[in-house]
């Protein structure tokens, strides 16, 4: 693995969203230059050369930028936590840097990648079935942009195994959502050159973690350019409320017609996986959103399927990120 762990101490962070900054702003013009004053014309006796010879000379062009070449080969891993008032403790995350990331000056798209949830599911699980690799060979082929995952942590335990909180809870100030929006996502983007916009984001995960991107991205759709869920496990159930829950958003949930739209699962999966997922593409598809839905012939609920498809995944969430560094945003703020 990529490893070159860091902890990073981030700093106590309101509960409310900040607007996000403005990357660009238009220059104002404020003022018109002086009219210039009138010279006398020059009359026949005057000699062309002595003319020619009072003209100021043209200035010369401003050397143009160089474009910046990466020549690293590979990204970093880095770990950290952020506080969170919902857990009452630091909740883990690793972040997969791309090459050149330190030394660009620039501000990443970033991924945010969600686990399952079950025995052993943790903020390690993508990094462990190789995503930062797929990553990382992807940019040093040219088949994928350089761009930035987080793979957060999706539960909090106690020292004696019990879930305090995680992809279990919906109340509007205690739900996993509210963790990754006004806790998370906060701190990555405080600590790291990412790229705040809508077109610079987007949210994935797999099983239970697929079930929270789509709820997410759904009822934030202003956030994100693009969601996937990776054998998302959807299901109805009364702990879930209806506006939480994206078999009913797929339906009347608003704006999320920009998003790309990703679903996948192996011709193995569950039974009901596959149903649930059935639902909510045919759902999506009346109100010709379009999403792209792919049934692999090989594959189970598993990790052996998900390692097996992170290429893919990755091609999808990069697709429309520019593979030239010297496009992305710069990483000062203007």
């Amino acid at each position: 693995m990529l490893l070159a762990f860091l902890l990073t101490a981030c700093s106590a962070l309101s509960l409310t969203p900040e607007p996000l900054p403005t990357l660009f702003e238009l220059p104002t013009l404020t003022s018109l230059p002086p009219t210039a004053t009138p010279q006398p014309i020059a009359d026949a006796t005057t000699d062309p050369a002595e003319t020619e010879e009072a003209l100021p000379a043209d200035p010369a062009p401003a050397p143009a930028e160089a474009a910046f070449v990466c020549e690293e080969g590979d990204g970093t891993l880095v770990e950290g936590t952020y506080p969170s008032a919902i857990a009452g403790q630091d909740v883990s995350y690793r972040v997969y840097l791309p090459p050149c990331y330190e030394t660009s000056g620039k501000r990443y798209p970033v991924l945010y990648m969600m686990h399952g949830l079950g025995q052993g599911m943790n903020y390690t699980q993508w990094d462990d079935m190789g995503l930062d690799e797929a990553a990382a060979e992807g940019y040093a082929s040219g088949a994928l942009p350089p761009f930035i995952i987080v793979m957060p942590d999706g539960a909090v335990f106690l020292p004696n195994g019990t879930v305090v909180h995680g992809m279990n809870y919906f109340s509007p100030s205690n739900s996993y959502e509210y963790m990754i929006l006004n806790e998370l996502m906060p701190a990555i983007e405080a600590e790291y050159c990412t790229w705040e916009a809508p077109e610079g984001r987007a949210i994935g995960g797999l099983s239970r973690g697929g079930f929270w991107a789509y709820e997410i991205a759904f009822r934030h759709p202003e956030l994100f350019s693009a969601v996937g869920g990776h054998s998302a496990y959807f299901y109805e159930s009364p702990e879930i409320p209806p506006a939480n829950n994206p078999l009913n958003l797929a339906t009347d949930a608003e704006g999320i017609e920009g998003l790309r739209l990703y679903f996948d699962h192996g011709s193995g999966d569950y039974p009901e996986v596959q149903q649930a997922m059935g639902i909510i593409t045919a759902r999506l598809d009346e109100r010709g959103l379009a999403p792209t839905y792919v049934v692999n012939a090989v594959g189970g609920h598993n990790e052996d399927y998900w390692a097996a498809h992170t290429g893919d995944y990755l091609s999808f969430y990069a697709a429309e990120w520019p593979n030239d560094i010297n496009l992305l945003p710069p990483c000062s703020r203007p």
